[in-house]
């Protein structure tokens, strides 16, 4: 049968150096005591995390989804996605690759997309320089420098707007087909 050990046991070893007897504590653990344990200094690291992430006064976001809003019946209206997002204590997100998609009655109708983008997350606007492409179901609108409010649905685009109307464009290519026959 194995020993046992207390908490206090376990801080006494630990504190007096070291990893040789930090394993040999180990070792003589059961299963469930070194769960115990493992769960013990778990719980104790995660508890201390949000002081050592308010050191540093900036988290890293990587691969994340947000719902924005929702309509009436629980639909999420938009949801804010990107690869990684930098979060500043003064309430912004710097966010990679951001992609917003917006939502009628349950169904994707506008997809946003820009390799940078400064997200302000207390009104749920944001801002780039950057590169900007908007598309739906009937245009693709390009541009850079913009702004947005995703409770709103607004997107202002202030530079090099470039608009894709996407059944004009295949009406005239029919219409051009029809005219070579």
């Amino acid at each position: 049968m194995k020993e046992s050990y207390s908490v206090e046991a376990f801080s006494k070893i630990v504190s007096q150096a070291g990893m040789p007897n930090l394993l040999r504590f180990f070792k003589r653990l059961t299963y469930h005591e070194n769960l115990f344990v493992t769960a013990s200094v778990l719980c104790v690291f995660l508890s201390l995390a949000p002081l050592i992430v308010a050191q540093d006064d900036i988290q890293n976001i990587e691969g994340f989804r947000v719902v924005l809003d929702y309509d009436e019946d629980m639909n999420p209206k938009s949801k804010l996605f990107g690869d990684v997002a930098q979060m500043l204590p003064d309430g912004h997100a710097n966010i990679e690759n951001l992609k917003l998609e917006f939502f009628d009655n349950g169904k994707i109708n506008m997809h946003v997309r820009s390799p940078q983008c400064t997200y302000d997350r207390r009104n749920g606007t944001g801002f780039s320089t950057s590169k900007l492409r908007i598309s739906t179901e009937k245009m693709v609108v390009t541009g850079e420098d913009y702004s947005f409010d995703a409770k709103k649905k607004k997107i202002r685009i202030k530079k090099n707007v470039k608009v894709v109307l996407k059944d004009l464009q295949e009406n005239t290519k029919k219409e051009n087909e029809n005219e070579r026959e």
